[in-house]
């Protein structure tokens, strides 16, 4: 199977940072360490597309 890339906005707050996927409406991740935040906006996009898929 191909492999999709998808644009990821990173949004950064005073004590958190949040990442979310515009062509994936309601694929968000919010950690506050930002590799943490990485490593679940790879988990909700697998997640994401697993839902579509079934």
């Amino acid at each position: 199977m191909a492999r999709v890339r998808y644009p990821i906005v990173m949004e950064r707050g005073s004590t958190s940072s949040g990442l979310h996927v515009p062509d994936l409406l309601g694929c968000v991740a919010i950690a506050e360490i930002k590799s943490d935040v990485c490593q679940l906006i790879r988990e909700a996009i697998e997640l994401y597309i697993e839902t579509l898929e079934n």
